[in-house]
């Protein structure tokens, strides 16, 4: 028998949807929302044992950036006194959310919004934190065929954006119960899948797949405490979208509960087989580099700006860039990318990351960690870039090349991410 640790667990979320008209982000629409299919959320884990605390923070929306998250952090720290490893923050990655930041560049940021987020995020810390109870956990892991790669290779080795079957996915699908042990009620389920919620080329907002798998799993589990975590998704979509797997295609309101269901159910059967797990709470947050190519000159910048077919978004990047540069003297050759690591209990981790992870890096951080339940996660505390492997650079395609929407001088260098890798390695031993 397992002599467990006291932990103690609370949970609370608050509703951020936004009124219609709200502009949006995740798939570059210039147009506002027309309608609210379905609620959004920011969902709070408050987690204590042995005198050690988290939070676990669960947003529906694309991302933030840093600064952003800094800015939420700071606020519940002057609230809690929580430190900044002592707060996750993962975004569900929602394609259907508002503009809420700088990401490529198409301004109008709704800053009133994001002091929404914050001042939901605090309510539910508060409530989450004020509503501990004595619980237990149980973990486990099962698989997922949801994600398809969505980079295929030409005749020119150049990854054009069209569905990949034969390519790298992480299928896992980790989850966590967390049980009162006075009732045996399920207080909290965390699981997590890699794919990109982008099932819904509508006007509309939504929490996507990630949001109808947490009304499934909430009315299966008979709780309110179901939480999304979003994985390496950076270059897996929904299978549906597929289409006849020519082509990426918009699926069905349908076509989307339905994903959600199928993710509950898989939660529903593998559940019956989870293990207990010790309780013990760790955590450790750090930057790691991530390598860049040789950033541009002043010369190359102003030929971007005075190129007449460039994209009005594409200069403002490079406008961008040439002030830094006068300002610095340079421009950097490496991004700082945050790498968040919470211990849970024996054997069950969250493996966080701060940017948009490629399955096949996903894959490779996964075999540097020990067996148990990993929840290995991108979009986490911000979302700098995104975070190829080093076989996937050579492939270019949008994963690659898009590295200037996130407002970075350059892309991924072949090492890009040799950093990242020693990183993991150092935190998991």
């Amino acid at each position: 028998m397992i002599d467990h640790q006291e932990m103690k667990a609370g949970f609370a979320k608050e509703n951020i949807t936004p009124k219609k008209g709200t502009l949006m982000e995740g798939l570059g629409q210039k147009m506002p929302a027309s309608s609210i299919h379905d609620e959004l959320f920011v969902r709070v884990l408050s987690l204590s044992c042995e005198g050690k605390e988290v939070a676990l923070i669960s947003m529906d929306i694309l991302f933030l950036e840093r600064g952003q998250v800094d800015r939420i952090k700071g606020a519940i720290g002057n609230l809690t006194g929580l430190r900044p490893a002592e707060i996750l923050i993962n975004f569900t990655h929602t394609h259907c959310s508002p503009r809420v930041t700088r990401w490529a560049y198409f301004g109008n940021v709704e800053e009133s919004y994001i002091s929404h987020i914050e001042r939901g995020t605090l309510r539910a810390i508060v409530a989450a934190r004020a509503n501990r109870k004595a619980v237990t956990i149980e973990a486990g892991s099962t698989t997922t065929d949801l994600p398809v790669n969505r980079r295929l290779p030409n005749a020119e080795g150049v990854a054009e954006w069209k569905p990949n079957f034969e390519g790298p996915t992480v299928t896992a699908l980790p989850f966590c119960l967390f049980r009162e042990k006075e009732s045996g009620r399920v207080l909290s389920l965390l699981f997590s899948v890699a794919c990109h919620p982008s099932m819904i080329y509508e006007f509309a907002i939504s929490a996507e797949f990630p949001g109808a798998a947490v009304r499934h799993l909430n009315h299966d589990f008979a709780t309110d405490g179901s939480m999304f975590f979003q994985g390496a998704a950076g270059d897996a979509k929904p299978r549906p979208a597929a289409g006849d797997g020519t082509r990426w295609i918009p699926c069905s309101w349908e076509q989307m509960e339905e994903v959600g269901k199928d993710l509950a159910s898989r939660v529903k059967e593998a559940a019956q087989k989870a293990h207990a797990v010790e309780p013990a709470i760790t955590t450790e947050l750090r930057e790691v580099s991530w390598r860049q190519l040789a950033p541009p000159t002043e010369t190359d910048l102003n030929a971007v700006i005075a190129a007449p077919e460039e994209r009005p978004n594409r200069k403002a990047w490079a406008t961008e860039m040439s002030e830094v540069l006068a300002l610095r003297g340079d421009l950097p050759s490496e991004a700082g990318v945050l790498l968040h690591v919470i211990g849970l209990g024996v054997g069950l981790r969250i493996v966080a990351v701060e940017g948009e992870v490629l399955a096949r890096l996903g894959q490779r951080l996964l075999a540097e960690i020990p067996p148990g339940v990993t929840f290995l996660l991108g979009y986490s505390n911000g979302t700098a870039v995104y975070l190829p492997d080093r076989e996937d650079v050579p492939f270019g395609g949008y994963e690659v090349d898009s590295f200037w929407e996130y407002h970075q001088p350059s892309g991924p260098a072949l090492d890009c991410d040799d950093p990242l890798i020693q990183a993991v390695r150092s935190a998991i031993a």
